[in-house]
């Protein structure tokens, strides 16, 4: 029914709209083969195709027919917004037409329609102006120099081993030097011992493991203060080289750089 009122607004609207220059014979038979052409697809459902055909002939001749069906098509694919633009057109291009009634009717129920479109296309043009923005900003964010991090300090110390040999060396300077002091001490107590014994005369058969124990004991004592000295010597130094190798290392994040102190 509603494509019937389509071909009948043809029969009844047909004509250029005013102040359009006239339009000779081979103008109008090529909107006339459009013309049938959108008629034909608009019965077989196909209204994209229909849309199209109507739209070429209105370029060739500016008949508000054309525009009728365009926005008759357009209702059929459910495009409410199309549609009433192209009911408005029709109607500003023929004000008395025959159908005005029911094109006010089909535009007051696309009414709702088209204003939820309306408002869903500009929100989505507001989030898209959103996102391009944010992505402005980020691009001029990351353009800029940022600011270095504070650097960061570690302490590397590559010298705990040398400390460590020389805190046992110093250990074994300590037991070198007391077994010294205490043969020494021994060896001296010997030697009063037999001094003692033999200063007016002894046999001396009867005290000589005593004066071979006094010399051992002041030998062992040589060996443990030569031993000891050394051993404290060796220890200072390798404290203080271990010492030595401990550091500060400064590495900035972003600059490959180290700073040693």
């Amino acid at each position: 029914m509603r494509a019937a009122l389509s071909l009948l607004v043809v029969a009844l609207a047909a004509g250029v709209a005013h102040g359009d220059p006239p339009v000779d014979a081979k103008t109008q038979a090529s909107a006339n083969a459009l013309f049938q052409q959108g008629q034909t697809h608009y019965q077989a459902g196909d209204y994209a195709a229909a849309i199209d055909q109507f739209k070429a002939a209105y370029d060739l001749v500016h008949d508000p027919v054309y525009l009728f069906n365009i926005a008759q098509s357009y209702r059929k694919t459910f495009d409410c917004v199309a549609a009433a633009d192209y009911y408005r057109k029709y109607l500003a291009a023929a004000p008395a037409a025959p159908n005005k009634a029911k094109v006010d009717d089909w535009l007051r129920e696309l009414q709702p329609c088209v204003d939820q479109r309306t408002a869903e296309a500009a929100k989505a043009a507001q989030d898209q102006a959103a996102r391009d923005l944010a992505a402005r900003e980020a691009a001029d964010h990351a353009a800029k120099p940022q600011p270095l991090p504070p650097p960061k300090a570690v302490i590397v110390d590559d010298g705990r081993t040398y400390r460590i040999a020389g805190l046992a060396a110093g250990g074994a300077a300590a037991v070198g030097l007391v077994l010294g002091i205490g043969f020494a001490a021994h060896g001296s107590s010997l030697a009063s011992s037999v001094q003692g014994a033999c200063g007016n005369g002894c046999a001396w058969d009867q005290h000589a493991g005593d004066d071979s124990a006094g010399h051992r004991a002041n030998t062992i004592s040589a060996i443990g203060f030569i031993g000891g000295g050394l051993a404290a010597i060796a220890g200072v130094g390798l404290y203080y080289y271990g010492h030595s190798r401990a550091a500060i290392e400064v590495t900035p994040t972003s600059v490959a750089a180290r700073v040693a102190f």
